[in-house]
């Protein structure tokens, strides 16, 4: 992604492993971030509502973070921290993401790590996404993601993120 950490799948010069998990039939999604080996864990939830066929507006509810497996206190984000998501899907196991704040709220440049301007288009930051295969879902509960797979599989997103914008 060329989006601004963590939702780039790093945290300062660390990189991770990163799942998303969608519950379409609750219209909810928990974006998970595991680093240095599962020392560090953070976990966004959020929920969206469709904005035409391939667009999705989405509400960041709350990000919790996890040390050494001592988990932390859910923060909330402040009300109105939202952006819209527009979808292309490539095949069944591959979706691009285009994302931006779109007249929603921006955590980062309420604290000044962002310009005003910085992620205001829908379009701003491009995520390509792959499907996990089942033997990665499966070795990758909820919360403790496996660190090896995924960060193949991240290789290969930055890869294929590189060739499309060639």
């Amino acid at each position: 992604s060329n989006a601004p950490p963590p939702s780039n799948g790093a945290l300062g010069p660390v990189r991770g492993a990163a799942f998303q998990r969608v519950d379409v039939p609750s219209r909810t999604y928990t974006n998970e971030l595991s680093l240095l080996g599962a020392a560090l864990f953070v976990q966004l939830t959020a929920t969206f509502e469709p904005r035409g066929p391939l667009a999705l507006r989405v509400a960041f509810q709350t990000i919790t973070f996890s040390i050494l497996g001592l988990r932390l206190p859910p923060v909330a984000f402040p009300p109105g921290t939202e952006r819209t998501w527009l979808l292309t899907y490539t095949d069944e196991d591959t979706r691009l993401v285009r994302a931006g704040v779109d007249g929603g709220r921006s955590t980062a440049r309420d604290l000044g790590l962002l310009s005003r301007e910085e992620g205001e288009a829908a379009d701003s930051y491009l995520f390509v996404l792959t499907r996990a295969t089942p033997s990665e879902s499966s070795r990758a509960p909820a919360g403790l993601p496996s660190p090896l797979a995924p960060l193949a599989r991240a290789a290969e997103r930055r890869r294929l993120k590189a060739q499309l914008l060639e």
